[in-house]
């Protein structure tokens, strides 16, 4: 169900399968299973919608992104901006998955292109903890505004 719930449902059915198998004599088990493998079945058949406006592949990007997806997020804010050039959310978003790809000077390029299209990704960014990894960095203080020194006690 875990599977199924994530909508894996390759995985899922791999799992129905095998419940089937073990439990092939109870009649209630098996009616269910045989409903969670018939959805499984239907929703390996479709073929995904390909997203095509900035918005639409810009929300798809950040699914994957949320799902640890990190190199197809990245994809798809690049297709977003190729899109939409003066999509900075995108160039923000970008700027996170650069991070987790331990990409930090393009991270910081990323966000130094979102920020030169609307301000505010300044601010997101001292918040942000996608962003947490650059704070030793001395572009990304530059770059939000950190002018302090750091003082030993």
């Amino acid at each position: 169900m875990r599977s199924f719930n994530r909508q894996d449902f390759a995985a899922a059915k791999q799992a129905f399968e095998l419940v089937l198998s073990k439990y092939s004599d109870e009649a209630e088990v098996t009616a269910r299973v045989r409903t969670y493998l018939t959805i499984c079945d239907q929703r390996l058949a479709r073929t995904p919608s390909v997203p095509r406006s900035p918005d639409a592949l810009y929300d798809q990007g950040v699914f994957e992104f949320n799902r640890g997806n990190v190199g197809e997020a990245l994809g798809l804010f690049e297709k977003a901006l190729k899109n939409d050039p003066r999509a900075d959310y995108a160039l923000y978003s970008m700027a996170a998955a650069y991070i987790r790809l331990a990409e930090a000077a393009k991270a910081v390029d990323a966000l130094r292109r979102a920020i030169g299209l609307n301000v505010v990704h300044k601010a997101h960014a001292r918040r942000d903890l996608d962003f947490a990894a650059l704070r030793a960095n001395e572009d990304f203080q530059q770059l939000v505004g950190y002018d302090f020194e750091l003082v030993e006690e």
